[in-house]
């Protein structure tokens, strides 16, 4: 384009469809020969192609140029906690589905204190990650977590979890087993034999407790751990001529479980004597 002295230079910038930029979306600044368009809306997906054209009386010119508008992150995608046990947890996240045009730096992640009524950082990983390990101090809390991304531009709204996180295995203790009957006994044992419970609470049963109790006492005594999960028991810790009710809990990881119904009373004494 050839200037024409003393004419007036102006300028404005087309999107890419061609159509003029609105002039209430950027401030035009003139300094000399030199030319700024400051976008007051810089956000991720006006990137793209720019034409500038600069005007006089002696015509127009024109140029492309590709803008690059940088902002902060979109809010992590689909947060949710697995592996929970009553002392840790794991939070697994995606990427935003915007950088705002910049690769994400970190992640941060926060803890809501229930005491302060306030979000504070709990941990911290590179922007790669998608995944970070929580250690839960207290067993049987519940805990809120959210996570933030962030780019050199600064950090994205927070992705919070729906519900809040239960520290808590995720298993119970069994549930009492069934059916405890008097198989045989003598004046120096008792043999008992069960069906086990309805629920093993989720983890394998290791052991069975054998408890006892007097007649017209109400203290229950453990008298016999089984070795493995059998469903019977040689009972020697009795006493000659005395009477006991009976009863057994299972045992699993999370720890012992609900007691049977008490067996029938059986007195410790020889079957041969009358």
């Amino acid at each position: 384009m050839s200037r024409i002295k003393g004419s007036k230079l102006t300028a404005r910038i087309l999107d890419k469809t061609g159509q003029p930029v609105p002039t209430s979306e950027y401030d035009l600044v003139v300094d000399g020969e030199n030319y700024s368009f400051n976008f007051k809306r810089p956000f991720t997906p006006r990137t793209g192609r720019y034409t500038i054209e600069f005007s006089d009386k002696g015509g127009t010119t024109a140029c492309d140029i590709l803008v690059n508008f940088l902002d902060v992150p979109g809010p992590p995608e689909n947060l949710n906690a697995t592996d929970v046990f009553s002392n840790s947890c794991l939070l697994r996240w995606e990427h935003p589905k915007e950088d705002g045009g910049t690769p994400i730096i970190l992640y941060t992640i926060d803890l809501y204190n229930t005491v302060s009524k306030k979000w504070e950082r709990f941990g911290e990983c590179i922007g790669g990650c998608t995944t970070f390990k929580c250690n839960l101090e207290k067993p049987g809390e519940k805990y809120k977590f959210r996570v933030v991304a962030h780019n050199k531009i600064g950090a994205s709204e927070p992705a919070q979890l729906t519900e809040p996180v239960l520290a808590k295995d995720p298993w119970d203790v069994p549930e009492a087993p069934e059916n405890l009957q008097v198989s045989d006994w003598d004046k120096s044992f008792v043999d008992l034999k069960w069906s086990p419970p309805p629920s093993d609470g989720g983890a394998v049963i290791t052991n069975y407790i054998v408890e006892r109790r007097e007649k017209f006492n109400k203290d229950w005594v453990k008298c016999h751990l089984t070795d493995g999960p059998d469903l019977s028991a040689h009972v020697t810790d009795v006493v000659e001529g005395k009477q006991y009710e009976f009863r057994v809990r299972a045992v699993n990881k999370a720890g012992e479980g609900k007691p049977s119904e008490p067996s029938n009373t059986v007195t410790c004494k020889s079957r041969l004597v009358k």
